[in-house]
């Protein structure tokens, strides 16, 4: 693929923000949380969490106006940091998601559904 003007694509240099990565199977159910049910403030405790354990390492970089992690660093703490700020607030992130279920599910509209015969 080729950019405008004739430039090449940028090769991926290992690097993700947190929202990219809570996209990517590796995140599991936690990157879930991240991207659907946690606040603003709760994302900005797991970013600055991340920063805190990436002290002293060339793991993360400030770039495009965001902080960006390397992949294996995320690999390993990406899960353990958002269960940690939920414990830390004291909130389940079961009960979590099981209210935001219930919210989107009220919002929408019954559809009939017919029930499968399985002869």
């Amino acid at each position: 693929m080729r950019r405008a003007h004739g430039n090449g694509r940028a090769k991926p240099d290992g690097f993700l923000h947190l929202n990219n990565y809570s996209h990517v199977n590796a995140s599991g159910l936690a990157g879930v949380l991240y991207d659907r049910v946690m606040t603003d403030k709760q994302r900005e405790l797991v970013e600055l969490t991340l920063l805190e354990l990436s002290q002293g390492s060339d793991v993360a970089h400030f770039k495009h106006d965001v902080w960006r992690f390397s992949k294996k660093f995320l690999h390993e703490h990406f899960k353990s940091v958002v269960y940690s700020v939920y414990r830390s607030i004291r909130k389940s992130p079961a009960q979590e998601v099981s209210m935001a279920i219930s919210r989107e599910q009220l919002q929408e509209g019954s559809v009939s559904v017919a029930r499968p015969g399985f002869n």
